[in-house]
């Protein structure tokens, strides 16, 4: 899902995913209970490696929708592919503020170059890609790994 370019539609859009947050609520409390008590400090690392070029009306939401995941064990990579509408100052500012959040700065390759990078820099056990002009769900993360955990798979989509 993209937000609108509109920002009446984009704040509208917020509105509708913290509503959606608080219905899922009761998934979060479940994907706890299936976690096991205290295992948050046993978490595995996992790598959210972000491309970034030129989506400044999106990337603030797509970083903060990183920041809030439930699942605690995470850095961000972001990659600023070569940006030149302000991007790379807002990845540097994020970098900045916390300590889990990594900015690589590269000249325009692509998207695929801008994710090898990322891919290169990770030092988690799992990698997860999202792109820069998305925002995901507070419980995405959790989910992929409860996924990987519950089936035995090394890899959940």
């Amino acid at each position: 899902m993209v937000p609108s370019n509109n920002e009446n539609e984009s704040r509208k859009s917020c509105t509708q995913i913290a509503r959606t947050n608080r219905n899922i609520l009761s998934r979060e409390e479940h994907a706890q209970k299936r976690l096991g008590e205290g295992e948050t400090m046993n978490q595995p690392l996992i790598s959210i490696v972000v491309p970034v070029y030129n989506v400044v009306e999106y990337v603030r939401t797509c970083i903060n929708s990183l920041l809030g995941q439930t699942y605690e064990n995470c850095e961000i990579i972001l990659v600023d592919d070569g940006s030149t509408d302000g991007c790379e100052s807002i990845c540097d500012h994020y970098a900045d503020l916390y300590p889990t959040v990594h900015v690589i700065h590269q000249e325009n390759q692509g998207l695929s170059s801008a994710r090898n990078a990322g891919v290169s820099a990770a030092r988690g056990d799992y990698i997860a890609f999202v792109d820069s002009d998305d925002y995901v769900s507070s419980v995405f993360i959790e989910a992929l790994y409860i996924s990987i955990k519950d089936s035995g798979f090394s890899m959940a989509t």
